[in-house]
């Protein structure tokens, strides 16, 4: 209980943060050739990885370009509770002027009137151009509106400890470590490194806390084997049944023991730091994880990144990349505060500022030229597994998911219990496929989704 009301207390705290910066639109400026006016633009971010980065680009804009323009910029960054506290401010009627949309969940932020179209804002044109060929519907367009620009590609891999591997006898011929191919071998390898450690350390890292963490760390890094997501872009129809093999390597290592303790209570942030101290041998790393492990948490543990494992190696589909949005403008932003706010907005998009996350190893650009005009950080550990070769990625297809009426438990409530022991594998998904499926029905006859937007015919396979 006391726990819930911290929690409250929290929520309170920011809430009144953001609305008090939201009200705050003018401060007067010191110096006569600058606006008399400066606007307090709130963003409410989730790039918790390069969450450093930000803030020190944020600081020098609020301090240079930003003062000069009658602009300031205050961030709020956060990652495990990201999601509920954006969703109270906004129905409390206080929402930061500028948000990251969670992934998945931009139709459905969209349809419900919370974020501006960029058509609606005067000078948006030449942005919007910038990026037109990387737009996709349903993602970023919505009834022909643009409502979210790109911020990165962002690929999705297995960090490993190099030095638990070799404590372990995971080694080839000269003694360096071999990291797994397919997902068997990642279950051997765990349940050799733990009994390697003798509590010291665990072959993997799962943390069922993080609220997407099945999606992201568990059915997401299955795609490459199996060639979908649980909403099958091939067919329009929900699919869970074919990630029973990634259950039963979750449950494997359960029962092996091979995995650090506490997965159910374990977020996203203390399993970095439990990896960084070298407790743990491997776990599925997002491309920005390159930046945590030199920023946030520095490490002197011998970690690589490889590519994703697969269930057989001759039959296997390419990696899914994320495709993450950048900050969209609140519907809430008044028409007098609105320059302001596109100016930061702007700023949050800039090509030079998009350069130095890529050189700080935090964002992967559409952009080529970026990458090009960027320093080398090739020899940075991990960042040239993660950005050399995108051919082997693809970024992952619009899902529905967020248009949905669900009745009964989510997802994470479901895999929670085969977590817990409670559930069985096949009862679990064969339960979410069927409400998925019905709820999918639904959200169509009644006219919430158009699921041709939704179907993708390209291959994703990389052996033929």
């Amino acid at each position: 209980m006391k726990k819930l009301w911290s929690l409250a207390i929290i929520e309170v705290v920011l809430l009144g943060s953001i609305a008090a910066c939201a009200r705050s639109s003018s401060d007067a400026s010191s110096s006569g050739a600058r606006p008399k006016t400066v606007t307090v633009v709130k963003l409410l971010d989730n790039a918790g990885a390069y969450k450093l980065l930000t803030e020190k680009k944020i600081e020098e804009y609020n301090n240079g370009v930003g003062k000069d323009r009658g602009v300031k910029i205050d961030i709020e960054t956060l990652t495990d509770r990201y999601r509920e506290v954006l969703l109270l401010a906004i129905r409390s009627g206080n929402p930061p002027d500028l948000f990251a949309m969670p992934a998945g969940l931009e139709a459905s932020y969209i349809a419900s009137g919370w974020v501006m179209p960029l058509e609606d804002v005067p000078g948006s044109r030449e942005i919007i151009t910038r990026f037109r060929q990387y737009l996709k519907t349903e993602r970023h367009i919505h009834g022909g509106k643009t409502y979210a620009l790109p911020l990165e590609v962002l690929p999705i891999k297995m960090a490993y400890n190099r030095d638990l591997f070799r404590k372990a006898g995971i080694v080839d011929a000269k003694g360096e470590p071999t990291p797994p191919k397919t997902w068997a071998e990642v279950a051997q390898y765990a349940k050799r490194i733990t009994d390697a450690s003798s509590g010291a350390a665990y072959g993997f890292g799962h943390c069922w806390a993080f609220v997407v963490g099945y999606r992201r760390l568990l059915f997401k890094p299955f795609i490459a084997s199996i060639g979908h997501f649980w909403f099958d872009h091939r067919t329009g129809r929900y699919n869970f049944k074919d990630f029973a093999p990634a259950l039963e390597f979750m449950m494997q290592t359960k029962n092996d023991r091979s995995c650090f303790p506490g997965a159910e209570s374990l977020d996203m942030d203390p399993l970095r730091a439990q990896f960084a101290e070298g407790r743990i041998g491997m776990f599925i790393a997002a491309s920005y994880e390159v930046a945590v492990f030199s920023q946030m948490f520095p490490t002197k543990v011998d970690w690589a990144i490889c590519d994703m494992p697969v269930m057989d190696p001759n039959n296997r589909y390419k990696e899914v990349m994320l495709d993450r949005v950048n900050v969209s403008i609140s519907s809430s932003v008044t028409k007098e505060r609105l320059p302001g706010v596109f100016e930061a907005f702007k700023f949050m998009h800039d090509k030079k500022f998009y350069q130095y996350l890529y050189e700080n190893c935090a964002i992967i650009p559409h952009e080529q030229d970026i990458i090009t005009s960027a320093g080398n950080v090739q020899n940075k550990t991990g960042w040239k597994a993660m950005s050399a070769d995108l051919s082997k990625g693809y970024t992952i297809f619009p899902w529905p998911d967020s248009l949905l009426t669900l009745e009964g438990p989510s997802h994470k409530e479901v895999l929670d219990r085969v977590w817990l022991g409670e559930l069985s594998i096949d009862t679990a998904l064969a339960d979410l496929e069927k409400r998925y499926n019905e709820a999918l029905d639904r959200a169509i006859k009644e006219g919430k989704i158009t699921i041709s937007n939704y179907i993708f015919k390209e291959d994703i396979r990389l052996t033929k």
